[in-house]
């Protein structure tokens, strides 16, 4: 018999006199006993198949079992799924990440997100721009949410026609001088 199951027992038991103080309780022993569990992750609703959870993105433990983790949701949730690889570029990098909850493969941490999307929050502290790199015009040009032409590009960017980059700079009249950049996905 579950604990739950003999608080209620405990309740009908007392005496009759009592009664309506009581059924009072022994209603609120069976809400305590129905209530839906606590979701898995930070954020997730017990009855949707997503979870989003916030919180930088860290490598953890020796380099040849490292493991990618979430830290700012207590505890760590390790990040794993197809795009990991691309979370495992933004290392240090504030992000909100949306996905499956699941059990780690890995020992530790025990919780995972399956992340089928991902958002960069902030890089150093300034909210980056992300997109595609691509050349417009002799002009190397930020494609995603925002199309921006890249001022003050390094040539090597330049070179990375069709990667996914974030970058950080201020924004003028459609035009974003480039402070730094990440790449997050080669071409």
């Amino acid at each position: 018999m579950t604990a739950c199951g003999r608080e209620v027992i405990l309740s009908v038991r007392y005496s009759l006199a009592a009664m309506t103080y009581k059924r009072a309780l022994m209603l609120l022993a069976f809400a305590a006993c129905g209530r839906t569990p606590e979701p898995a992750v930070q954020g997730a609703s017990p009855a949707s198949a997503d979870t989003v959870a916030q919180g930088t993105v860290r490598m953890v433990g020796p380099h040849e079992s490292a493991q990618l983790v979430l830290s700012g949701a207590a505890p760590d949730l390790a990040l794993i799924g197809p795009l990991a690889g691309e979370l495992g570029r933004v290392v240090g990098t504030r992000v909100s990440v949306t996905g499956r909850a699941t059990r780690n493969p890995a020992a530790v941490p025990e919780r995972a997100v399956e992340v089928s999307a991902y958002d960069i929050l902030a890089v150093n502290g300034e909210r980056p721009y992300v997109g595609i790199v691509t050349m417009r015009d002799a002009q190397i040009w930020l494609v995603g949410q925002d199309t921006l032409e890249l001022v003050g590009a390094p040539p090597d960017l330049g070179g990375r026609i069709g990667a996914k980059v974030f970058v950080t700079g201020t924004v003028q009249g459609g035009q974003l001088r480039l402070r730094s950049y990440g790449v997050i996905r080669d071409p």
